[in-house]
């Protein structure tokens, strides 16, 4: 009789570094990029993958709220949301990435 096998074949084990709390500089890093995509997209240079980082940290600070000690409200996600999906559609019709003065608060309170 062997030890019995809990994982399944072809699974990697987790590695310690994926268990461990993000370094200080790919926080920095991924934060610059968050921020620079939204000025992108503000002063219409922006494109598809911007609008993508933008969505994706809107969804991440989303599930992470409830560990973050200063949460936004969720209105104000669902605002950054709308702001994306217009963005989109606007760029669908003419080819134009770039969001409106009035969308860019509530991504901005997502981002800060």
């Amino acid at each position: 009789m062997g030890r019995p096998k809990f994982r399944k074949t072809g699974c990697k084990p987790v590695t310690r570094n994926k268990l461990l709390p993000l370094a200080a500089s790919l926080v920095r890093a991924t934060s610059l990029q968050n921020h620079l995509a939204l000025e992108a997209l503000r002063s219409r240079y922006g494109a598809s993958l911007h609008v993508t980082l933008l969505f994706r940290t809107v969804y991440l600070t989303y599930l992470m709220r409830d560990a973050i000690e200063q949460g936004c409200e969720l209105d104000v996600f669902q605002d950054a949301e709308s702001a994306l999906y217009q963005c989109s559609l606007r760029a669908d019709e003419d080819g134009s990435w770039q969001l409106a003065e009035a969308d860019i608060g509530a991504l901005k309170v997502v981002l800060t």
